[in-house]
Order: structure tokens, then C-alpha cells, then sequence
């Protein structure tokens, strides 16, 4: 399993400072939620939801529908917005026709761990620049946690974080000019 707790507290390194730090948790104190700033222009969502002891973070969209085996490639392309070609994996697949199933391969065996919300806010946030720093996994509160592989046979890659951490999120999003709202749902 490839774990990675990503820490945004950053007092040592200046990326946040202890007022800032204060401020966030005592809203989440008071209010029983995050204090997520709005950026001027939203181009996409990361939607902060409550997923067992955590909260998971979602790109655009928190629920996903698993596609049809049947669904031709074509539909799928359509229905999904994914014009990749991830089927060329796929022996049976020569010959590019479009109209031909995504299949039980692409269904089962991808498109879990590559194109959910979950999957894709993990690609989102760990292609972006914002200056976090790796500090294991002592610290209690202030996260957002990177996962890859939770267990054998098994590559979902997502990202959890808790309430202190997604304002933390939202704050750095906002000061290295993203831009994207971190949403509480």
C-alpha cells in the first residue's frame, strides 16, 4: 500500500501561519464545519463528503455510476466525457472500433481505480504545485491523505482528509492562484 499523509499545517516550513492555523479551528470548533473561503472564479469542485472516519474528497461530482459492460465505446465517450482510448489494453480490442463494448475488462478492472471522482481528485490535487510537505502519520488533525493502493489486488487511489485540513486545502488552493472551491456536502 502506497500511503501518503500530506500535511498543509506547514508552520516550520511558513506555509500557513499559527493565526491562520487558530482561526480555522476555532470555526470548526464553533460551527461543526470547515472555514472554506470562496476563490474569485471556480473552474472546478472538490467536494469534501463524510466517508467513515473521515471525509473523502471528490472531483466535480460525489457519486459515481458504474458504466454498462454493454455500453459501446462510442456511448461511453459520450455519456462520460472520456474520449481515451483506455481499451487498447484490452487484446480484443485491434481494430478502434467505436462501436464495439466497453466490456467487463474496462468495468471491473480500470475504471474504478482511474476514472471515479475519487480517483480523479487524487490525479487533480497531486498534479498541482502547492508546496505541502510529507510528515508521516503522527499528526491528528490538519491532513489531507493521498492513498494508493489500500490492500492487495486492490489500486483505488483517493483522498481523505479531515475538516481542519480541507480549509487548509481551500486556503492554499486560493493563495497559489487555483481555481478551485473545496465544498462541505
Amino acid at each position: 500500500m502506497t500511503t501518503r499523509r500530506t500535511f498543509l499545517k506547514g508552520l516550520g516550513a511558513g506555509l500557513i501561519l499559527p493565526t491562520t492555523w487558530d482561526v480555522f479551528s476555532s470555526h470548526i470548533e464553533n460551527h461543526g464545519e470547515p472555514l472554506l473561503r470562496r476563490p474569485q472564479r471556480v473552474d472546478d469542485v472538490l467536494y469534501l463528503f463524510h466517508c467513515g472516519d473521515d471525509y473523502r474528497i471528490a472531483l466535480n461530482k460525489i457519486d459515481d455510476e458504474m458504466p454498462d459492460p454493454d455500453m459501446s465505446i462510442k456511448e461511453y465517450a459520450s455519456k462520460f466525457g472520456d474520449n481515451e482510448w483506455h481499451w487498447d489494453c484490452d487484446p480484443d480490442y485491434e481494430d478502434r472500433d467505436e462501436n464495439r463494448a466497453i466490456g467487463v475488462w474496462f468495468v471491473w478492472d480500470y475504471w474504478p481505480y482511474h476514472c471515479t471522482s475519487d480517483a480523479r481528485a487524487y490525479d487533480f490535487l497531486d498534479s498541482l504545485d502547492l508546496g505541502w510537505f510529507d510528515r508521516g502519520h503522527d499528526v491528528a488533525e490538519g491532513y489531507v491523505d493521498f492513498v494508493w493502493g489500500v490492500s492487495p489486488g486492490n489500486d483505488s487511489k483517493f483522498v481523505n482528509a479531515d475538516l481542519l485540513g480541507g480549509s487548509i486545502l481551500q486556503e492554499r488552493l486560493i493563495e497559489r492562484g487555483y481555481n478551485v472551491m473545496v465544498k462541505l456536502v
